[in-house]
């Protein structure tokens, strides 16, 4: 019994050491992206008052906010340290729990099994994002209430006493709880972790008729949060076809087949290899418009559905590997529908899904130490699996300390993303410079330019919300800044808000009536409002203030082009390219006119030459 006891004492203490070290390079890091608005700016977490957090945040995420007030409390924004401790406090939670179930579920050799799941887990370079982001804390509160879950159900089972039954009931309850108030999709993990238990392990303890039972009341639950998340509008967002400043429109089918493709990438990037891992995996959607196209997309929707058949096949005879296969699919099913986001491939939603692979990386260990155990001994079995899981927790730890280097700011995280590929380079150079506006503004927060230039470089980023924070800030400095007025109008535009939009571009032109700028924008705004006479004189008043601006004239033409003015849209559209030979957008948009007028042959003209303009780099941007 004693020796049990140390044994079980052991697991938490080595996966929190191996954990600590990993992570003891990362309590310096600043705030990032999303940090900014969520944190930095967000006054609904400047008070402890729980009504006011609900109120001014969003409600999902209740659990995640209040840490954030607590942590502005206690720390305020100048002390990071605090805020990455509780990240990191909360990931080390998540080891200890996910081996603490892994040595529960693994039978005999449990505590060899746990000890290697939590320690491989704890250490693992892809877990380095949702730790060094502050943000994604919302992801490590869901996490820990889907282990509770589950192993609070395992506890419910296994009770043989009321009170243990009851304290048992109380930590699904307790961990459903947390699982909605931490993110919206944490509403589905608690559910969903019990549901794979039961399908995994319930046969061995339950008759038919107690798993028909129990996987209906598990259904109830699941329908009745559901119910909730429709009635909130997630619903619509999942299944209706989004239009994305970034992605343009995706429909439901295009994010799920894109997203298959993800998850494989994901576990590609299991390898722990700090050079896979990048702050902005761009993603190009899937295309299924021929067969052999489609069946490519198909094909990664069929291995995850594979990967669940060999862990309902497992169950019956390996339920532990079962239970991490289907545990790592699950991590990822509520992120197949895509949703509003530009980034299809983000590493914090993969943590839940490397925990599944951790543990079946720790059953894998267990099992090559039993076999050379079987051929030279017990004793050289168990030092085989021990040493080859301490080289690869080592490999780990470096890899993860490498990557946390990186998080230290903007400047090194973003770097390193446009070092990691040309797909990454607008966008990671607008951080780059959002950065630099950053150092600006810690030496003088007046600069009312340093807040505007911030607020394009985020807007460049597709990060509206920030640049928007950013415009707003510059206009309490400099209120009658026609510029500031204009960009956030773009702003607004680009998020789909015309009357915003048109809003700020009238009070930019009532401060400079001969800002071009703001009457091409506004131009653009009414355009996709549909009031065409009022973009062609926005338009034209754009050109007579500044007549060698391409884009008006490509602009111009498109609204006459919709006009069915074919002629005077031919004209626009030959001067923007007369300002500008290189412009692909126009020659495309001629190239519709002139196959909307019936002459084919030079519309397919058009169009190879936009082809071939837009396939050579440009030396500057226009």
């Amino acid at each position: 019994m004693k020796k049990t006891t140390l044994a079980h004492t052991g697991i938490p203490l080595l996966i929190l050491l191996v954990g600590l070290v990993s992570y003891s390079n990362s309590l310096h890091g600043s705030f990032h992206y999303d940090d900014i608005t969520s944190i930095v700016q967000n006054p609904g977490i400047r008070s402890l008052s729980p009504m006011r957090v609900w109120t001014e945040n969003n409600p999902f995420r209740f659990a995640g906010f209040y840490s954030f007030a607590l942590n502005y409390r206690l720390s305020g924004l100048d002390d990071v340290r605090g805020w990455h401790a509780v990240n990191i406090g909360l990931h080390l939670l998540c080891s200890a729990l996910l081996g603490l179930l892994a040595g529960k579920l693994s039978g005999e050799r449990g505590y060899g099994v746990g000890v290697m799941t939590g320690v491989l887990f704890a250490a693992h370079p892809l877990c380095s994002e949702p730790v060094n982001y502050i943000q994604a804390r919302h992801v490590l509160l869901y996490s820990v209430a889907a282990l509770w879950g589950v192993i609070s159900a395992r506890e419910w089972f296994e009770a043989t006493s009321r009170a243990r039954r009851v304290a048992a009931a109380a930590g699904v309850l307790g961990a459903i709880a947390l699982g909605g108030l931490s993110k919206e999709v944490g509403l589905f993990y608690v559910p969903a972790g019990i549901m794979i238990y039961l399908m995994v392990f319930g046969h061995h303890r339950l008759s038919g008729s107690a798993r028909v039972r129990w996987c209906i009341a598990i259904a109830a639950v699941t329908a009745g949060i559901l119910c909730l998340v429709w009635y909130k509008g997630f619903w619509g967002m999942v299944f209706s076809r989004n239009v994305h400043p970034v992605l343009g429109e995706t429909s439901f089918s295009t994010r799920v087949v894109t997203e298959g493709r993800v998850f494989w990438e994901i576990a590609r990037m299991a390898v722990p290899d700090a050079s896979l891992l990048n702050v902005d995996h761009r993603v190009a959607l899937a295309n299924s418009q021929t067969w052999w196209e489609l069946a490519g997309c198909a094909a990664p929707l069929a291995g995850i559905a594979g990967l669940v058949a060999a862990g309902l096949w497992m169950r019956t005879w390996a339920p532990y590997p079962a239970f991490m296969l289907l545990w790592a699919v699950m991590g990822y099913i509520p992120y197949l529908p895509g949703g509003r986001t530009a980034e299809l491939l983000v590493e914090y939603k993969a943590y839940l899904s490397i925990m599944g692979i951790a543990g079946f990386a720790g059953w894998m260990l267990g099992l090559m130490g039993r076999a050379v155990g079987a051929m030279a001994g017990a004793r050289w079995g168990k030092a085989a699996a021990w040493g080859l899981c301490g080289l690869l927790a080592a490999h780990c730890i470096s890899e993860t300390r490498e990557r946390n280097r990186l998080w230290a700011d903007d400047l090194t995280l973003w770097g390193d993303a446009i070092k990691k590929g040309p797909s990454n380079l607008k966008r990671a150079n607008a951080y780059v410079a959002a950065a630099r506006y950053g150092q600006m503004l810690q030496g003088d927060p007046r600069n009312a330019d340093a807040w505007n230039n911030r607020g394009a470089a985020y807007a460049e980023a597709g990060d509206y919300s920030q640049a928007l924070s950013d415009f707003n800030r510059a206009l309490n400095f400099a209120p009658r800044h026609a510029g500031i007025y204009t960009n956030r109008g773009i702003a607004y535009q680009k998020m789909g808000d015309c009357d915003r939009a048109i809003a700020d571009f009238d009070e930019a032109l009532h401060l400079d009536p001969r800002h071009a700028e703001a009457y091409n924008n506004r131009g653009v705004a009414y355009h996709s409002r549909g009031e065409y006479a009022n973009a062609i004189n926005d338009f034209t008043k754009a050109i007579e203030i500044d007549p060698e601006r391409a884009a008006v004239y490509n602009n111009r033409g498109s609204v006459y082009g919709v006009m069915g003015d074919y002629d005077r849209a031919i004209a626009d559209f030959n001067a923007a390219l007369a300002i500008d030979p290189r412009y692909a957008e126009a020659y495309r948009n001629r190239g519709i006119t002139y196959s909307q007028k019936g002459d084919t042959e030079q519309a397919r003209e058009d169009f190879a030459k936009a082809r071939d303009v837009a396939s050579i780099p440009e030396e500057k941007a226009r």
